[in-house]
């Protein structure tokens, strides 16, 4: 993970909060003027939110990776595909995962 997608992520999480704070008191002109500012001071609160969005998001990127990949197995089993398929599947569900758990160590929130 790297510290630009968390930056990305937090200045989003940042950008929506004060969306949501200031636009019953500002006309959407204003906030657009002042936004830009304001993410910019404020961005940094939010990297624990932005970093367990990050990394919800990495887990169910790769449980469907695992799935689509067991799928894929299932359908060597059935003869409709190629068995050689089955281990080179099988190897890139877990090599997924583990790529992925790479990534959530790297994340503040995980040390």
């Amino acid at each position: 993970m790297t510290p630009d997608l968390i930056e990305k992520m937090a200045r989003a999480i940042c950008e929506l909060r004060i969306r949501e704070i200031r636009r019953f008191d500002r006309t959407p002109e204003e906030i657009e003027r002042q936004l830009s500012a304001s993410v910019d001071y404020a961005w940094g609160g939010w990297v624990p939110e932005a970093t367990t969005a990050l990394s919800v998001a990495l887990d169910a990127i790769g449980e469907e990776c695992a799935r689509v990949a067991g799928e894929v197995i299932v359908q060597a089993r059935m003869g409709e595909i190629d068995n050689d398929l089955r281990s080179i599947y099988h190897i890139q569900a877990d090599e997924i995962r583990a790529r992925i758990a790479e990534l959530k160590r790297a994340l503040p929130l995980t040390k």
